[in-house]
């Protein structure tokens, strides 16, 4: 959490990719009660081109209401991005980690760049990656037959649908992969669900349809917004922008999600930023051997059965991500925004997956294992308060 205080205290807003616009709608909330999705012509209003649902917009505006000080603001991401941590926590102790693997999961999520930097950012990414933790964990009690597995799934899947598309499409991906896998369990599980647990859910559906049903037929669309996406000014800018090749494509795919993942961009420099990235490579490769190890050599039929849903959910966003972006591509010349915030609601949850890996590795190596990731995590964290 030094990391997103760090950030919230040295950064003006603005610095943190789209912050303004997500400020506006902030501001919105404030004004109007909700972000304005709708600009009447000749209007004064604030055009905006995001185009997210108002959860988290509605959440920082009441407080915003209270304490009119950007700085307040985004303590309510510092705020979610603690849940997030606690949330894997729960996790990798429901799973059955011991204290060395368990710490390794939390050290390798405060190791990732933008994912502790947006906690300290007025941004509606923290509430997202919140979505697909509590869903996922969710997942993990119901593979586990623990309690309150359908209240966290549908928690997760409302506070998902009412923040991010990217989140939403994340969780549906981890649903269908997992019923795929588990179909048989699940059936006889469905069968023993309560009716307290069925209103739940249906009451989590209902206000996620409420929403959606407004935004529709009294906003103009799903997912509305007031002024035009960034892929109409680039191909007016860009009329005519080179259309890449599919391979071209795929390796500047890869190359930007590489980069995103490993730097704070949108930032200058700072001091300590090649051995800091030397060693978040480092412990990045070690995390994906043990979710390789996890998926191919599982514990137990048990784990497998857990692991692999997560694992094919993660890759099917990761083909969605592209050809989302593809598609922009040939339409319009964006280059479109490969940014890998856009699948961190994963982090938490393949974090565990790697530690599970490593529980079953000599403690030596465990020990060795921590310790990257805590040093990872302390370059960071140096970084955030740190900027040339």
């Amino acid at each position: 959490m030094v990391t997103s205080v760090g950030f919230a205290l040295k950064h003006t807003v603005g610095k943190f990719p789209d912050e303004m616009s997500h400020f506006r709608y902030v501001e919105d909330v404030t004004n109007y009660g909700l972000p304005v999705y709708v600009v009447p012509p000749g209007s004064k209003m604030h055009v905006n081109r995001l185009n997210h649902p108002p959860l988290y917009y509605e959440l920082a505006g009441g407080i915003a209401l209270l304490w009119d000080n950007p700085l307040v603001v985004r303590m309510l991401n510092v705020f979610i991005t603690g849940l997030s941590m606690l949330v894997t926590y729960r996790a990798a102790i429901n799973v059955g980690l011991k204290t060395i693997p368990a710490g390794f999961a939390l050290a390798v999520l405060a190791s990732f760049p933008m994912f502790m930097l947006t906690g300290g950012a007025i941004s509606n990414d923290p509430l997202s990656f919140l979505s697909v933790a509590l869903f996922a964990w969710g997942v993990l009690r119901w593979h586990l037959d623990l309690s309150h597995a359908i209240h966290l799934m549908a928690l997760g899947g409302s506070i998902a649908a009412l923040t991010k598309a990217t989140a939403a499409a994340q969780v549906i991906f981890l649903s269908i992969s997992y019923l795929l896998v588990n179909w048989r369990t699940s059936y006889a599980r469905f069968r023993t669900v309560t009716g307290w647990e069925w209103l739940v859910t249906g009451l989590a559906l209902a206000l996620v349809i409420a929403w959606f049903g407004y935004a529709y037929f009294w906003l103009g669309g799903f997912y509305p917004r007031s002024g035009p996406g960034p892929e109409s000014g680039y191909a007016n800018a860009h009329p005519d922008a080179v259309r890449w090749s599919v391979s071209e494509h795929l390796e500047k795919f890869w190359n930007s999600n590489r980069v995103t993942t490993e730097r704070l961009y949108g930032h200058g420099k700072f001091f300590n930023d090649r051995a800091r990235v030397q060693n978040f490579q480092a412990l990045v490769g070690i995390c994906a051997a043990l979710i390789v190890a996890s998926t191919i050599w599982p514990k137990n039929r048990k784990q497998w059965a857990f692991v692999v849903p997560q694992v094919l959910a993660f890759l099917a966003f990761l083909v969605l991500f592209f050809t989302q972006i593809r598609e922009m591509h040939l339409v319009y010349g964006y280059p479109g925004a490969m940014q890998a915030r856009y699948w961190f609601g994963f982090v938490p949850v393949l974090a565990v997956i790697a530690a599970m890996g490593l529980q079953r590795l000599p403690i030596a190596l465990q020990l060795c294992a921590l310790a990257l990731a805590v040093v990872a995590g302390v370059q960071l964290s140096i970084a955030a308060y740190t900027v040339i």
